[in-house]
């Protein structure tokens, strides 16, 4: 391993053990934020309920975005409301990741997930048949170590930024469900692969359960549970001179701990 990028692993991981701030906004200690679902006998309307001092009341229905059966829900950095639910696109088989502000009052839906037919996002395999449905959302850090020539004299410089991580079962031929995790970009909304889920078996259309402790994302279907060390994204900018002509090397390394 390349001396910088090793001197520079003890911080990173240091900053990724660090707990991760939280704004308080709209929310006060003791705040509980519940996902639910309410049957009208025709159709699943969803809610986000807040339970304040021993009273429950709605923060969020459907009538603001549309969606029906609610899932995993969480608060982010900026305490915001980030949950899944189905009902994107106008197809209750639909998964989408929605995103909701209680200080603004608005609410957006970040990603939709066509359970077959529709278009894949951007950063799931092109080649999918379709998505099923998304589950596993838990709050997550990604790790970026930056080692570049013109920048800070060369010396590593590492970070952390913060991204909502779930399980998105990936349709293939002959009724076979990938299970595979990826991670939103909060700072840009892009979404990449997250911690390898390839132990889990082939097949139910619900993704994985998620969640993390630690450094460690803990991830489980059926009768497996599994957990993976966070991967360390590296990204390199290097320069040199070899006999007399100037040799640059440039790319983006993955490195995945155990799993």
């Amino acid at each position: 391993m390349n001396a910088l990028l090793r001197s520079a692993l003890p911080a990173a991981l240091l900053s990724l053990l660090a707990p991760a701030a939280v704004a308080q906004g709209f929310f006060q200690d003791g705040d509980i934020v519940v996902s639910s679902t309410v049957w009208d006998g025709s159709s699943h309307n969803g809610r986000i309920k807040l339970y304040r001092n021993g009273q429950f009341s709605d923060i969020l229905h459907n009538g603001v975005i549309g969606f029906a059966r609610t899932g995993d829900i969480i608060i982010d950095q900026q305490g915001r409301v980030v949950f899944l639910a189905t009902g994107c696109a106008g197809n209750g088989n639909n998964s989408h990741l929605i995103r909701f502000d209680p200080e603004t009052g608005v609410a957006e839906s970040l990603v939709c997930f066509p359970y077959f037919g529709g278009n894949i996002p951007a950063g799931l395999p092109p080649d999918a048949l379709g998505v099923g449905i998304v589950n596993g959302l838990h709050s997550t850090r990604i790790l970026r170590v930056v080692i570049d020539d013109d920048v800070n004299n060369g010396v590593p410089q590492v970070s952390t930024t913060e991204a909502y991580g779930f399980s998105a079962p990936i349709a293939r031929p002959n009724n076979v469900w990938e299970k595979l995790a990826f991670r939103y970009r909060v700072e840009d909304g892009v979404i990449e692969p997250g911690v390898d889920t390839g132990l889990l078996p082939l097949f139910g259309n619900v993704g994985a359960e998620m969640a993390t402790r630690g450094r460690e994302t803990w991830y489980a279907f059926e009768n497996t549970i599994g957990f993976a060390d966070p991967t360390l994204d590296v990204q390199v900018a290097l320069r040199t001179v070899v006999e007399g002509f100037e040799v640059s090397l440039s790319g983006n390394l993955r490195l995945a701990g155990r799993n």
